[in-house]
């Protein structure tokens, strides 16, 4: 493989590590101060909701047929979409078995791939919370909705800001979230 090709596969990867690294930042803290506000949760419960929703990202990450989007539909049943009317089901990476594996991909459909999985990075993450929600609390699929709308609101409400909203979980929930 050339080294351009190699520096696109790589550079493809960080950037996208990147964007869930700052989604991460920005939905967990959200979710903890919804289910802090909201729901009256302990530093106990809401730790131990980042600790399973954590469990419920590996999960689907050690099975190549597995998606955090078909993990919701399934157990949830709620279709998620990336915010711009545009359903996971549209996507092969996403539909679980897929017909296309990372090893036939060729360099560009690789780098294509990973950046059109940028725009779901918010949605995966969500979807994982609410996965582990309704394992551990029995959210259903009223519930989840209701989540995710306030979990919005309280992402606007600091303006999209990771550290602020890391401050303000911090500061409400004592939970220290790196």
């Amino acid at each position: 493989m050339g080294v351009i090709r190699r520096k696109a596969l790589i550079d493809a990867d960080r950037a996208l590590n990147k964007e869930v690294n700052r989604q991460t930042d920005i939905i967990m803290p959200a979710v903890a101060l919804v289910m802090h506000r909201d729901h009256g949760w302990s530093k106990r419960r809401v730790k131990d909701l980042m600790d399973l929703t954590k469990a419920v990202w590996d999960e689907c990450g050690d099975d190549p047929n597995l998606s955090i989007m078909l993990m919701v539909e399934r157990e949830i049943g709620i279709e998620m979409q990336n915010g711009n009317g545009v359903s996971f089901h549209d996507l092969h990476y996403m539909n679980g078995v897929s017909t296309l594996r990372l090893e036939d991909m060729t360099a560009h459909q690789y780098v294509m791939m990973r950046i059109r999985q940028k725009d779901w990075v918010a949605a995966l993450v969500m979807g994982a919370a609410l996965v582990a929600l309704h394992r551990r609390e029995g959210y259903g699929m009223e519930r989840c909705a209701k989540v995710m709308e306030r979990v919005q609101e309280v992402c606007a409400e600091y303006k999209y800001d990771p550290k602020k909203l890391k401050l303000a979980m911090m500061q409400e929930t004592l939970v220290v979230f790196v």
